[in-house]
Order: C-alpha cells, then structure tokens, then sequence
C-alpha cells in the first residue's frame, strides 16, 4: 500500500511540475498580439515591434524589432533593424537588415544578406550568406554556402558542407559535431521533456485511459495502417500548414485550420506517449500473463524508456521518426474509425 502510495505521490509530484511549465508558456503567450493573413506587409514605422506572433503565407516586417517577436511563414523577409528575441520559421527566410538581438530561424533555405551583430541559431537545409558577420553564428544545416560578397569577421559553427568563393573564410569557419552540444544544456532539455510527457501522461492514464487504451489497440491490430496514415501525415506536413494557414484567414475556416493544427500538435507531442505505453503494456504481458498491467505504470515505464531512447544523438531522430510514424498513425486512424461508427 506504501509503495502504491508513493508511486501515485511521485507521478502527481511530476504531473505538478510540468503543469506549471506549461502555464509558464501558456503566461509567457497569452498577452502576444497575433497577426495573420495571406499576405503581410508591416512597413516601416517609428514604433516598434514587441510581444507579437505573426503568421503568413508571405511575410515582410520593415518595422523594427524591439520585443519578443515569432513569425511564421512560408515565405518571409526581415528588413528591418533587429533587437530583441527574434524565432522565425518557415520554407524560405530572408534577412537584409542588422540583426542585433538574439535570433533563432528554422527553414528550409535561409538567406543572410544583412549584418549579423548579436549570436544567431540556423537550422535549416541550406544557408547562403551574403552579408556581414560580427557575431558568432551556429548553423545546422547539410550545406553552407558563403558568397564572395559576404565580410567574415567572426566565427561560423556549422555542422555541413561548406562551400566559399574566397579561400580566407574558411579560417573563421569550423565544422562541428551535430551531437557535441553540451551536456548539461541536453539533459535539461530531456528532463524537461520528459517531465512534460509525464505529466501529460499521467492526466491521459487518469482521466482519458479509454482513449489512450483504444488508440493502443488499434495500433497494435493495424500496426500497418497506422504507418501508412503516419506517413502520409507526415509528408503531407507543410502542404497542411499552409492549408491550415489559409483556412484561418476566413471565418468560417477557422475552426477547421484550428483542428489540423491540433491534429498535428497531438501526432508530434503524444506518439512518444501511445507507442511507449502499448510496449511496456505488451511486456508487462509477457512477464505476467495472468495480470493485466496497470496502465498508470505501463505508462511511466513506457514514456520514460522510450524518450530517452529518442534522444540518442543521431540514432534517436531516426528512432522518434518511426516512432512518431507508428503513434500519429494510430491517433489518426482511431479518429477516423470513430467518425465511421458515427
């Protein structure tokens, strides 16, 4: 009875601690000014950009950049005078002004045809600088492309090929290794992470468990069709963001753009949560045939495995992408299955 009470102590304790995590973001956003349309121009003006989410098909922000600021867009410019925390993401970003405050830019391609004075973070397939770099820069990206016309006079981290017309960049340039981030800054990210599964899982297990338990099922009897529908979504991604940004310009599509967003939120944050929880239930099975597992355990044991077990450098990307695959693919087919009974 301790041990049982101790347990349901310890997962209510971390339940508790991801739930004032998520309301810490939940603060962090509530009072952020959101922007979104087809097409956004924000021109030039004396006042300046603060607490904002702008979202787009196109995006071009002429207005400085003070505050903290995220832009999503398929195709996005930044022309304006950064300072503040800057996060864009997006298919294709461009920038073409000083960049002073921190800035972070996930893409596809990514232009640098401005100055960089304050440390920027790049993830993105390709990189072509054609600006002026004072400050450190950190590119993840496979190739690194450095115009003629670029002023090198910091250093450049990055993970890919590199290719520079001008020999003498390359002395400010060095290749690093994707998985050498530290190793205090990877464990708090996987703490983090995990508490927050956790925490999730614990409400699923509790409140939820017949959808969980349904979900497991179905990915169990259809493991086939569960990575099909997965897959599918997955490819699909960024056709879906732009359709669910286009669906969100109009009133009556809101609703709809809102549930594909949703959709994909839940595939990406609890596959982790549907595939560890139906292992450790499948194990658990093994080893005692005559006693259901008790959810609420299989759960903890699941999630817990099967998290750190993606956040193995390397290996564990292509580990969460079948995962990921086999999870989505489940919830997806479920909700399908439900809408046919209905």
């Amino acid at each position: 009875m301790k041990k049982k009470l101790g347990f349901f102590v310890f997962i209510l304790g971390l339940a508790l601690v991801s739930g004032i995590i998520v309301s810490l973001i939940i603060t962090e956003y509530v009072h952020y000014k959101i922007q979104y349309s087809s097409i956004i121009h924000l021109p030039f003006t004396e006042k300046s950009l603060r607490n904002q989410v702008i979202a787009g098909l196109f995006v071009n922000i002429a207005t400085p950049i003070k505050g903290n600021v995220s832009v999503f867009g398929a195709h996005t410019q930044i022309s304006s005078k950064t300072e503040g925390s800057l996060l864009v993401m997006g298919f294709l970003v461009e920038t073409s002004a000083k960049i002073k405050g921190r800035t972070n830019i996930c893409a596809s391609t990514v232009y640098l045809n401005g100055s960089i004075d304050d440390t920027v973070l790049i993830t993105a397939a390709d990189v072509i600088i054609t600006g002026r770099i004072n400050a450190p820069v950190i590119i993840k990206a496979p190739l690194l492309v450095i115009d003629s016309t670029a002023e090198i006079n910091n250093s450049i981290q990055h993970t890919g090929l590199l290719q520079a017309s001008n020999p003498e960049v390359k002395n400010f340039t060095k290749k690093i290794n994707p998985a050498s981030q530290p190793f205090n800054n990877w464990l708090v990210l996987t703490l983090v992470g995990l508490i927050f599964l956790l925490g999730i899982g614990f409400v699923m297990s509790s409140f939820f468990s017949w959808h969980l338990n349904q979900t497991i099922k179905y990915l169990f009897e259809k493991p086939v069709k569960s990575a099909i529908l997965g897959s599918v979504a997955i490819l699909a991604f960024p056709v879906a963001v732009l359709f669910a940004i286009l669906l969100a310009i109009t009133i009556i599509g809101a609703t709809a753009g809102g549930i594909i967003v949703v959709a994909y939120i839940i595939g990406f944050t609890l596959s982790i949560l549907y595939v560890g929880t139906g292992l450790a239930q499948w194990f658990f099975k093994k080893v005692n045939k005559k006693k259901d597992p008790n959810l609420l355990l299989s759960m903890f044991t699941g999630v817990f495995v099967v998290f750190l077990i993606c956040r193995i450098p390397y290996a564990g990307i292509f580990i969460y992408a079948t995962v990921t695959v086999f999870g989505f693919g489940a919830f997806l087919g479920r909700r399908v299955l439900i809408s046919k009974q209905s």
